[in-house]
């Protein structure tokens, strides 16, 4: 379900705008209206958006493209439109969306106020009812406190240039709606025939907020007790210092959580050794890790995932790759857990490596061959262009493929598709990414 978009078609809903949602996914489309909206879920897609211009182009004389989404919110004005022609607008700006729909900038709300409701209204029965039938994203907070330096979502991260930083707090959305719109989720898939949803919560981190999310746990347990026949099944991510900070303050949280249906929790890992850790800026120790995986799994019954981000730029090599690989394959053994690994990507627009002047040469080689962002799909194999030293990329790829295939593992890996190789050779890449989906 594609949530961010159906979140943007609520707001505009709103201010009186007419919107359709059209998913390519389950049905294409022949000939597009003169406007269009796209939410990018990550650089990688900034290639198809492309495209959809080029069909807008072919179609209408008069067009106009919206986009949205955390990829776009990475990339400077000047980069936005070196990527995409003076008919583009960032979505992400409501200056600019107002502007671009011609509606009173005042009377649009907050993301955090809107309900999706009236969007939910617009699709049609058979599309929502394939929604609901399978793990799909629900809009309860945005923003993360912390600053680890290869992530490209919504978090604090240093001023570049000086020693301040730019503090970010998770916002939580206005609980009677997220309480309103639960319920009509839950009601909706019940007249599906369904007797429970799976949901993946969109909190980067579902733990540093607790006296909101415990407001949250109030509704998952009023819906449990309204309707105990159906089933609510909850994912989230959590940083480990923030568990293990509430498994001390306020361990009745985590508790009612799991009543309420969070039964998967996947902990950012992202490396085995303190000075990578402390290269990428996370807070945390082995023992933590160690520990919160126990807890979380011993103690509270989860099934634990571990998020494995490895081969990190000029900071791993092939002794703390090894060591990453090793933690990964002890934690499955020890505790059953989930190895979902990923291979970093440091030069994303939106992380702190896409702003470092540094990496000047990154960025314009990726401005000018816009096919390239593929290659920063953290599921992509290493390439050149995002491992630019031989021993470092083939021991990432070798350990990253390693780690796909232990037993339980979460991540289909895909190909780069490289601008700079053969036609054949990206061709070949295509058709095998085709349909790895990273679940």
């Amino acid at each position: 379900m594609p949530t961010s978009l159906l979140a943007a078609a609520a707001r505009l809903l709103s201010v009186g705008a007419r919107v359709s949602i059209a998913d390519e996914n389950l049905d294409p489309q022949a000939e597009l209206p003169p406007i269009v909206g796209a939410s990018l879920a990550g650089a990688p897609y900034i290639p198809r958006a492309i495209q959809v211009l080029q069909r807008l182009k072919m179609q209408h004389s008069a067009y106009r493209l919206i986009l949205g989404g955390q990829a776009v919110s990475g990339l400077s004005n000047c980069e936005f439109h070196l990527l995409f022609d003076s008919n583009t607008t960032n979505g992400n700006i409501d200056a600019h969306l107002a502007d671009a729909l011609g509606f009173d900038l005042s009377r649009l709300r907050p993301p955090e106020q809107t309900s999706l409701i009236p969007a939910y209204e617009l699709l049609n029965t058979e599309q929502f009812r394939q929604y609901l039938s399978c793990e799909f994203s629900f809009y309860l907070s945005q923003g993360c406190r912390y600053l680890c330096s290869f992530c490209a979502a919504e978090h604090s991260r240093p001023v570049v240039g000086s020693n301040s930083y730019v503090r970010v707090r998770e916002r939580y959305r206005d609980p009677m709606t997220v309480r309103t719109e639960l319920n009509y989720l839950v009601d909706k898939a019940q007249s599906f025939g369904l007797s429970e949803m799976q949901i993946y919560l969109s909190n980067l981190d579902l733990f540093q907020t607790p006296d909101t999310l415990s407001l949250f746990c109030d509704t998952l347990l009023e819906i449990k007790a309204r309707v105990p026949w159906f089933r609510l099944r909850i994912r989230a991510l959590s940083n480990v210092n923030s568990f293990l900070d509430v498994h001390e303050r306020a361990p009745e949280l985590i508790g009612k959580l799991q009543e309420g249906g969070l039964f998967r929790l996947g902990f950012g890992i992202d490396g085995a050794t303190p000075r990578i850790w402390h290269a990428t800026k996370k807070p945390h120790d082995a023992d933590g890790c160690v520990r919160a995986i126990d807890l979380a799994s011993g103690l509270y019954g989860f099934t634990v995932e571990a998020l494995m981000v490895c081969g990190h730029r000029n900071v791993d090599d092939q002794e703390s790759i090894a060591q990453a690989t090793s933690f990964l394959a002890e934690m499955r053994a020890r505790f059953g857990v989930l190895p979902r690994p990923h291979v970093a990507k440091d030069i994303v627009p939106g992380n702190s490596g896409w702003s470092n002047p540094e990496n000047s040469h990154v960025r314009d080689y990726l401005l000018t061959h816009p096919d390239g962002f593929q290659m920063l799909d953290y599921t992509a194999l290493p390439s050149p262009l995002t491992h630019p030293h031989p021993e470092q990329r083939a021991a990432t790829r070798s350990a990253f493929i390693a780690m796909c295939e232990m037993p339980g593992a979460l991540t289909q890996y895909v190909l780069p598709v490289d601008p700079s190789v053969s036609s054949q050779e990206r061709e070949a890449a295509v058709a095998f990414n085709l349909r790895r989906y990273d679940l």
